[in-house]
């Protein structure tokens, strides 16, 4: 009878016999078939923790600052007034990743929310987004005169 030897992870020798061996392939097939062991469940489970984590941080994160906003604010502006090029430099840069950490958040609820919307609905949200800023009315104004368009509203005259 020959006997095989595994070095586990704590460095000490665990004999196995053929029959032990073959003990244990049949279990870990049986398991595999069974679906509890291995596959892609617990890389995905962990996924989805590490997921729901970063979310958790990041909501943190946003709440410490809410909370403290105005004394940040206030160092911030001290600093920026009377600190030192390095520190200005440093607020300034702080105050550019705030900016566009919330800008990126923004814009990803916004992205949720405007994919629940129907085709008709993101149309009309185009359509006011293009034209609703003073700019886009003169953008409006100028196409319709180059193209000979005029903006109205029908009405129908029953008498």
């Amino acid at each position: 009878m020959t006997v095989a030897y595994k070095v586990s992870q704590y460095s000490c020798f665990v004999p196995y016999s053929a029959a032990e061996r073959q003990r244990r392939s049949d279990l870990a097939r049986r398991l595999h078939r069974e679906g509890k062991l291995g596959g892609p469940g617990p890389a995905r489970r962990s996924v989805e923790v590490r997921r729901q984590r970063a979310n958790r941080a990041s909501q943190l994160a946003q709440q410490l600052i809410e909370d403290n906003h105005t004394a940040m604010e206030k160092a911030l502006r001290e600093i920026l007034r009377d600190g030192t090029p390095a520190q200005k430099l440093r607020a300034t840069e702080a105050l550019l990743k705030v900016g566009l950490s919330a800008e990126r958040l923004d814009v990803a609820e916004h992205r949720d929310e405007q994919q629940q919307l129907s085709r008709e609905q993101l149309i009309a949200l185009l359509h006011e987004r293009l034209t609703g800023t003073p700019a886009g009315r003169l953008m409006l104004a100028g196409l319709a005169e180059r193209h000979g368009v005029i903006n109205g509203t029908a009405v129908e005259v029953r008498e």
